[in-house]
């Protein structure tokens, strides 16, 4: 998939079972490479209630060309209540992820009691990655 554009979407995610948003695009019988490729992804907020990750942008296996690259964020807010889920996280990347742009996102968690903060973590990342961040 490629030149895809998802903007301007505000989601409230209580009563969300384990993800706000969950990016998996597979190969077909046919072909053995897929991914996303070159998209956009601009002025998402997404708030708590999902019990695992806000978003995961899960990437292809070894011996497929699955890879999640050159994909540009930019204003992305998700906001992640890790003490109601614990172990929750804001933003997953899996398998083949790389070489993505950042520019003025922001990955938090809701809460704080009593000074206790959750056990959730902002990001997470498994295999290779590669991210350019603006500040």
């Amino acid at each position: 998939m490629t030149n895809i554009a998802m903007k301007n979407i505000q989601i409230d995610c209580a009563g969300f079972k384990d993800y706000a948003f969950y990016f998996n695009v597979r190969a077909s019988a046919t072909r053995t490479d897929g991914g996303c490729w070159n998209s956009e992804f601009k002025n998402l907020w997404f708030v708590g209630g999902f019990k695992k990750a806000g978003m995961w942008f899960r990437g292809g296996v070894n011996g497929l060309l699955l890879p999640y690259q050159f994909n540009r964020f930019e204003g992305v807010e998700i906001y992640y209540d890790p003490l109601t889920y614990p172990g929750c996280t804001g933003l997953k990347m899996t398998e083949q992820n790389a070489q993505h742009t950042v520019f003025n996102c922001e990955i938090d968690g809701l809460k704080t009691v009593a000074g206790i903060q959750g056990t959730g973590r902002a990001f997470c990342c498994r295999g290779r990655l590669m991210i350019t961040i603006f500040l």
